[in-house]
């Protein structure tokens, strides 16, 4: 073999080797329920709180819940009372439920973000083909659908969407948030976490997959130029050899 020939394919074997980016992907799905919560609490793991006006009625501490699933909660706030109102119940008024993750699912005390652990490098965020969309508010039977994700860590504090904007329908949503890409730069090897941002998460229907997919830097975006080049000049050289 001509030595002219071994370092073309030297170049391809460098571009194509350099075009495997270093930095890992990743795929992440979020319940709407189980991973959303209000930005200003502690996200470290669920938490109910029932309010009237700004009045903090009654708080879930671990272990003192009272109903069995969301539907029996509501069930019983029903009349504007925690319990009977006729024999000792808590009188709320026009309450207002403010949770984090899902207190009634058999881990309730489980962090409401998920993560993963990415290496430096840059990266684009966008929505898995297969994913669904979720409804911030389906039990009310409300038309809230969106795909909005929170995600920090490290040098990170970005969010996938607009948290001030749903949509009447799942497809309408869907549809807005398969064309959406974020780019980020993560600095130093970190711990990416990622939440659904929401006052109420007991109410979610639904859930969202985001695909984390890493991008080559210029100079790998360089080697393989420099490798298609050399193959495009290959072939016109034998195209001409071909033709004397």
């Amino acid at each position: 073999m001509k030595i002219k020939y071994i370092n073309f394919l030297v170049t391809i074997f460098i571009g194509v080797a350099f075009l495997l980016p270093s930095a890992n992907a990743a795929t992440i799905t979020l319940d709407g329920k189980a991973n959303a919560g209000w930005y200003d609490q502690n996200l470290s793991e669920s938490y109910l709180n029932i309010f009237y006006d700004n009045d903090q009625k009654w708080t879930y501490n671990g272990s003192n819940l009272l109903w069995e699933n969301y539907e029996a909660m509501i069930l019983d706030l029903s009349d504007d009372y925690i319990g009977d109102k006729n024999s000792g119940g808590t009188y709320l008024g026009e309450y207002t439920i403010n949770s984090g993750g899902d207190v009634f699912s058999s881990s309730p005390n489980t962090p409401i973000y998920k993560s993963i652990f990415l290496t430096a490098g840059n990266y684009n965020i966008s929505l898995a083909d297969y994913s669904e969309t979720y409804n911030r508010k389906g039990y009310s039977g409300e038309d809230a659908w969106t795909d909005y994700v929170q995600i920090f860590g490290g040098n990170i504090n970005v969010a996938f969407g607009d948290g001030g904007i749903t949509y009447s329908t799942e497809n309408e949503a869907y549809q807005v948030y398969s064309s959406l890409i974020i780019p980020i730069n993560i600095t130093e090897s970190t711990e990416l976490k990622f939440y659904l941002n929401d006052w109420n998460s007991l109410d979610n229907i639904g859930k969202v997959t985001l695909d984390i997919q890493p991008v080559p830097e210029p100079a790998t975006l360089l080697l393989l130029g420099s490798g298609m080049a050399a193959i495009a000049t290959r072939r016109k050289f034998r195209r001409k050899e071909n033709h004397k």
